[in-house]
């Protein structure tokens, strides 16, 4: 999780430009609570840590990993405490969300098992990106940074704080985490864990915080001086909330209505295996399928069985006019507000659709740009579906459960976030494609996969405005070190003077340059041309 920043390097000596403050000094006063007491340690935390060598942040997270493994009772009492809580009429709390606070077991050791698995991922800080030449002896680089402090609000999921937590720390940042009132005791359990192991590194413990009350989160938006990111996950209407009540840059993200949809050249027990993986392996999680669309060639053959095994895993369906016709009455039917719906249960729409535009109309009209599958045989249908289908993880022959960084070998997971055209907020691993002729991208497609499997980014432009250079992103692969770097954040690429070809940079050139204001790139998804943010695609083979 980082930004990029532009560095420039003469022959006799080496110079990073300091990083501006987007306002210089705010106007809000500094408040002395400890809520902003937690978030100035965390801004300070965050800078030593993101210091560190990246064998000291691994040494960081495996101390890390391992007192979370010896607070593997307590974190499991505290659970069983919320849970037990959760599970009272009074309390309110919906089933899938019931089902989300649950935390031990495999669960626990899954997640305990990615902290160590983040160690294995390459050094995402200072990594260079570009390196060109400005003029003779001025040369530009643009190296991959923290972002600084992240506040992240997150629903009654206590392994989302421990997925959190050990990202900011392979990346250099700090956190301040808003947990659900469900959740509050699990996860005061398991941050006093992450705060122990911390203890015993080089990295401060301050680098991680929690914030329990609505009275906290309301200081959280404030605090413009020591957060760079707000990231809440909950109903679309918190999230609004979120962007109207704070100047803090918001990477929002609500629902999770996800397709999974039937071609008429798809394999029965392929398509039957994948729907109800994409069901019933976990029906509360957001990338759980919530409408499923078929082909009307195969309705006949696909529904029946399928429905067939709904009863047996007591998976409601609701259809539509053209699925009752062929599955008969007994069911429930469709309305439009269902195709929009994210049912997190043991639900799910049914839809007949004509052909392969007809589906991606409905998808682009109705999904929520999260996780979204094909599944055929038909090589072109594929390439086509997952060129035109807006989202975050558009997959072939693949599960949507499979959205996911620990399913995607990237051992943490982070909600995809459809920020542009096809960009997921966690990294992401895409296979190539399969040897044979079931695959043969066309140039297009080919720029939107990995860099294995196409060409690299095009060149950035290089823009002069009243003697300066701007470097306008024109798009680049997503890696986990620039997962969240977006245009328009602070501390992003600087204008650098230009200067007259010939003319060696003297001292008054390298001060202006330090001195050179921040100019805002363009607005988010004003380009969809080229390779845009990357694609997240999974095969399964």
């Amino acid at each position: 999780i980082g930004l990029k920043r532009s560095e420039c390097v003469s022959q006799k000596k080496k110079m990073s430009m300091r990083p501006l403050l987007l306002n210089s000094l705010s106007l809000r006063s500094m408040s002395t609570s400890p809520v902003w007491e937690a978030a100035r340690k965390a801004r300070e935390a965050a800078r030593a840590l993101s210091a560190l060598p990246n064998e000291d942040r691994n040494a960081a997270l495996e101390r890390v990993a391992a007192a979370l493994d010896s607070a593997k009772g307590a974190i499991e009492s505290a659970n069983k405490l919320d849970c037990d809580e959760a599970s009272k009429p009074s309390a309110g709390v919906a089933l899938p969300l019931q089902a989300r606070l649950k935390f031990g077991g495999s669960k626990l050791r899954d997640a305990i098992q990615g902290v160590r698995n983040l160690k294995s991922l390459a050094d995402p800080i200072g990594q260079v990106q570009i390196k060109r030449e400005l003029d003779k002896g001025l040369v530009l680089r643009r190296v991959t940074v923290p972002l600084g402090v992240l506040g992240i609000i997150f629903e009654a999921r206590p392994d989302a704080a421990v997925q959190i937590a050990s990202l900011g720390i392979k990346s250099g940042n700090g956190v301040l985490l808003k947990c659900g009132k469900e959740a509050v005791q699990t996860c005061r359990v398991i941050v006093d864990a992450v705060k122990d192991g911390l203890r015993g590194s080089r990295a401060s413990p301050d680098v991680v915080a929690l914030l329990t009350s609505r009275e906290e989160t309301a200081e959280l938006l404030k605090m413009k001086q020591y957060v760079d990111l707000i990231i809440p996950r909950g109903s679309n209407d918190f999230v609004q909330h979120v962007m109207r009540n704070t100047d803090i840059p918001v990477l929002g993200h609500a629902d999770g209505v996800c397709h999974v949809f039937i071609d008429a050249k798809a394999d029965q027990g392929k398509a039957l295996d994948i729907a109800m993986d994409a069901k019933t392996q976990y029906p509360s999680a957001c990338n759980s399928v919530e409408t499923l669309l078929v082909h009307k060639a195969a309705a006949g053959q696909f529904l029946p069985a399928f429905a067939q095994r709904c009863k047996a895993e007591g998976v409601e369906l609701l259809l539509c006019p053209a699925a009752a016709a062929v599955l008969g009455g007994g069911f429930k039917a469709a309305t439009e507000a269902d195709w929009a719906t994210e049912y997190c249960d043991k639900m799910l729409s049914v839809k007949v659709v004509g052909d392969l535009t007809e589906a991606v109309a409905h998808i682009n009209k109705y999904g929520s740009r999260h996780t979204d599958c094909i599944v055929t045989e038909d090589a072109a249908a594929a390439r086509v579906f997952q060129s035109q289908v807006d989202a975050a993880g558009v997959y072939w022959n693949c599960s949507t459960r499979f959205a996911d960084g620990f399913r995607l070998a990237c051992c943490a997971h982070a909600p995809p976030l459809p920020l542009a055209p096809r960009s997921p907020c966690f990294p992401v691993s895409i296979s190539p494609p399969p040897a044979g002729p079931s695959l043969s991208p066309s140039p297009t497609l080919r720029s939107r996969l990995s860099p294995s499997c196409g060409p690299s980014p095009p060149a950035r432009r290089r823009r002069v405005r009243r003697g300066q250079v701007r470097l306008r992103r024109r798009g680049g692969h997503l890696h986990l070190h620039d997962a969240a770097a977006r245009p328009g954040w602070p501390r992003g690429p600087r204008h650098v003077p230009l200067l007259p070809r010939g003319r060696r940079p003297r001292g008054q050139d390298l001060r202006r340059r330090q001195r050179a204001p921040l100019h805002p790139p363009r607005p988010l998804g004003a380009a969809r041309h080229g390779v845009g943010w990357g694609c997240a695609r999974a095969e399964l083979q």
